[in-house]
């Protein structure tokens, strides 16, 4: 059937589907970038055939290190080593960037640091190609070659960067292995808010060729957007399945967009309704005030009594004022004076102490000049009172007693004085205090009394807004019905697209049910040689969930423990690839990585069932290639030939 033909079928089924004009259909479909894929997926043979890359070590080993793992085939083959931590999982990861153009989480950015150069030689079916990369300070570049005995290499691509790589890498693997960009709608949480569209090219998509750590979708890395089913439909070789991705992603959006015009649309509705509440509210408010308002004349009245009050305040204030202004001069007259008789008392006690000190000194020459003192004035000294060096007068004993007895009545008289004039002071500021109070309420109430005259305009005021409220309650209906959606494109866009959705599902459905039956026993036989004989069925929906019956109850991939999920996932993958090869169909390109096999809480028995079925499928399918990094073990050592493996004995490193 030719190409036209295919599509003319397609469009007429949906058209018919849909009720709608062909040509309707197609703007439809092109408006939105829906293209057919209705070509089978014919599988293509990925091999690594070399592993190689070298650096230094940074911290406690900073050695320099090289890394080479060659003439690599289709079969099994082993990384490993007798201890942790000795470089099995950051190889894969290596090899696992190479072969994306982008590194994994698992990749520690220390350890990626430490590359300086890196190589992985691979096969396309027949064809050998080459990935070289050096890193240096400042980043990464390098180069992707087609390799040719014939001729010299061909530069597919040159990077300069980690955007540029993961670009390089996504758009050659795509095309060669005939891979289509898988979109989806990822909704936000706010309902007015729209969703995006998102894309996953080569990084997303080649999650199934590698198995280790996170085992929450059977296909691929992660859940998000659908891709677990999505991976499994590509990799089953199903045609239509971009197109269905394509169709599902638009319909979710048109979906979305039609559920945000109605939440608008109620939105709308529940604003006017509330902005009718807000308006009743408003009047109400206006009535109210309008019932408050008092007459002029009365307010005109108090507020003339209100006046008068406030004048007679003021004036109660101005004395007080002036009182409190004479009182605090008086205080501080009286506060200096008391500070002068302290001082004098003070002053003379000191004297007094100095004096009786120097009287008992008899002194017999001038302490200046040493000049002789005569005997006439020693008793002028006692005669008279007079000192016998400078003529000043000597007060005795008793007038000294005396003196001191007037000035402490004095200095006790001021202290009075001064105390009696503070509480005087304080209550004048009291009252000084209460004379304010009564101005501050007689003005309060004289504002309130002015802002309440004029009510004439106040009135008018009141009334004229009233009426534009009731003017504004009239455009807001009581009780408004919803708004009808009226968006036909939008509805007419939906109707096309889900048309569409359902023709190319029913296309996929015959083939996809058939395939999943095979495949669905085909996990059942690969998990039992990995070691789970408890499963007695296994069905894969078309949703690719994993049902179960174990120990005779119905359980789910999801509830298995992560050691059976890893038997699980390598079982569903390995039998995706040969059930679609025994149809000469199918996208996978026969390549697995699995990492740390070991370290899922699997007993020694079961890796041994593991590896055994891994190595006996490699014989079964000749062009499957499984490399395998692990710990050492009798299991896994007997069953990979020392050929094909790397091996780090005892405390040594892989690299």
């Amino acid at each position: 059937m030719t190409e036209s033909a295919n599509r003319s079928d397609w469009l007429s089924a949906i058209a018919k589907r849909s009720k709608e004009e062909p040509e309707l259909v197609l703007k439809v479909l092109s408006r939105h970038n829906i293209r057919q894929s209705p070509s089978i997926g014919k599988p293509r043979r990925l091999l690594i055939r070399k592993i190689q890359f070298s650096g230094k070590k940074s911290g406690n080993d900073n050695d320099f290190f090289k890394f080479d793992f060659q003439e690599l085939k289709p079969g099994l083959w082993g990384i490993i080593s007798d201890r942790n931590l000795k470089g099995k999982t950051s190889t894969l990861e290596i090899a696992r960037w190479l072969l994306r153009g982008k590194s994994s989480n698992k990749l520690q950015d220390g350890v990626k640091s430490w590359i300086a150069e890196a190589r992985l030689d691979f096969q396309i079916d027949a064809i050998s190609y080459t990935v070289h990369l050096v890193q240096t300070g400042e980043g990464i570049s390098g180069t992707l070659i087609e390799n040719s005995e014939q001729s010299e290499p061909l530069e597919i691509s040159r990077f300069a960067s980690e955007y540029e790589f993961e670009a390089c890498m996504s758009d050659f693997m795509m095309r060669e292995l005939s891979l289509d960009i898988l979109s989806a709608w990822r909704k936000k949480t706010d309902q007015y808010e729209p969703g995006k569209l998102v894309s996953h090219d080569w990084s997303s998509i080649s999650g199934v060729l590698f198995i280790g750590g996170d085992y929450q979708a059977i296909f691929g890395d992660h859940i998000a957007d659908g891709l677990n089913n999505r991976l499994m439909n590509v990799y089953l070789g199903l045609p239509w399945i971009p197109t269905l991705a394509a169709l599902t992603t638009v319909q979710k959006k048109l979906d979305e967009e039609k559920g945000i015009f109605s939440s608008q649309s109620k939105l709308e509705q529940k604003q006017q309704q509330d902005r009718r509440i807000c308006i009743e509210q408003e009047l109400a408010i206006c009535r109210l005030s309008l019932e408050k308002l008092p007459s002029d004349a009365d307010v005109r009245a108090t507020l003339g009594k209100m006046n008068e009050a406030h004048r007679r305040a003021m004036q109660n204030l101005r004395e007080s004022e002036q009182a409190l202004f004479s009182m605090r001069q008086e205080y501080d007259e009286l506060r200096r004076i008391l500070i002068e008789d302290r001082k004098d008392y003070q002053n003379f006690r000191e004297a007094k102490a100095a004096s009786a000190v120097f009287k008992q000194i008899d002194p017999t020459c001038c302490p200046h000049c040493q000049t002789s003192i005569s005997e006439d004035r020693r008793l002028r000294e006692i005669a008279e009172h007079s000192c016998s060096i400078c003529g000043e007068d000597i007060t005795d004993s008793e007038d000294s007693d005396v003196l001191e007895r007037e000035l402490k009545h004095q200095l006790d008289a001021s202290t009075q004085a001064l105390e009696e004039a503070a509480k005087q002071v304080s209550l004048q500021e009291n009252k000084n205090s209460e004379c304010q109070s009564q101005v501050s309420y007689y003005e309060d109430e004289c504002r309130r009394l002015e802002y309440q005259t004029g009510n004439f305009e106040k009135r008018y005021n009141l009334e004229k807004k009233m009426t534009g409220l009731e003017f504004l309650l009239d455009e807001y209906p009581e009780f408004s019905r919803p708004k009808e959606i009226d968006n036909k494109d939008l509805e007419l866009n939906l109707k096309v697209i889900k048309a569409s959705l359902e023709e190319t599902k029913q296309r996929i459905e015959a083939l996809q049910k058939e395939l999943l039956e095979e495949v669905s026993e085909k996990i059942r036989e690969y998990a039992m040689r990995f070691g789970m004989t408890s499963i007695t069925s296994v069905t894969l929906k078309s949703n690719s969930n994993l049902h179960l019956i174990k120990d005779g109850g119905e359980t789910s991939y999801s509830k298995c423990t992560d050691g059976e999920k890893l038997r699980l996932k390598v079982a569903s993958i390995i039998a995706l690839i040969s059930s679609a090869e025994k149809k000469g169909i199918g996208r996978h390109p026969g390549l697995l990585l699995i990492d740390s096999p070991r370290s899922e809480e699997m007993v020694e028995d079961d890796v041994s069932q593991l590896i055994d079925g891994l190595a006996k499928l490699t014989q079964e399918l000749p062009h499957l290639q499984i490399i395998v990094a692990a710990t050492s073990s009798e299991s896994i050592l007997s069953h990979i030939d020392e050929s094909n493996r790397k091996y780090a004995q005892g405390d040594s490193f892989l690299w």
